[in-house]
């Protein structure tokens, strides 16, 4: 009588093979959705966008984890690269696939339900280095004319003070 090894030595099905793919997909998909709205959340809460937001976000967080967990899980109890068997790993699959689903469809409600706040702490994000930089170069440029007002004689302290004001506050950036 024939009898299979214990190592497994049984390769996927295109069945097997399909619900592997799709989960595959669709975690890549749910990392980079859950990746960007975490950044997002993070930028919009140093914004100061209030304690809800973040609150919110770590349930939608929570579940996206579990999903992610879910597909580890069945890559880790099913690999297809023959050295067991591939019994159970379509069905792995396909409940990690549906837990994806869930959690990407949360996502995606939490972004469109914060979108303003979302989108204007992305906006922020992106173009923060130019006004940092664009600070910067006007706190050169006072400095420069309030050095050049000294030097020909007329100081003013409020604009000195100001002037430290604003450096103090670069310098936290």
């Amino acid at each position: 009588m024939f009898r299979r090894s214990e190592r497994g030595d049984e390769f996927p099905d295109e069945e097997v093979l399909a619900a592997r793919n799709a989960a595959t997909q669709a975690f890549l998909a749910l990392d980079d959705e859950q990746r960007a709205v975490a950044e997002a959340v993070r930028v919009a809460m140093e914004l100061g966008s209030g304690s809800r937001l973040r609150q919110e976000w770590t349930g939608i967080a929570a579940v996206g984890d579990a999903a992610t967990s879910a597909y580890l899980t069945a890559t880790q109890e099913h690999p297809l690269d023959g050295s067991r068997s591939t019994r159970g790993a379509r069905d792995a699959d396909e409940k990690a696939l549906r837990e994806i689903e869930r959690a990407r469809e949360a996502i995606r409600r939490f972004r469109a339900g914060h979108s303003r706040t979302l989108d204007e702490a992305e906006y922020a994000a992106r173009t923060l280095p130019r006004t940092v930089q664009e600070a910067r170069t006007a706190l050169v440029t006072a400095r420069t004319a309030v050095e050049g007002a000294t030097a020909a004689g007329v100081r003013s302290r409020r604009a000195e003070e100001r002037l430290g004001e604003a450096e103090q506050g670069a310098a936290a950036l």
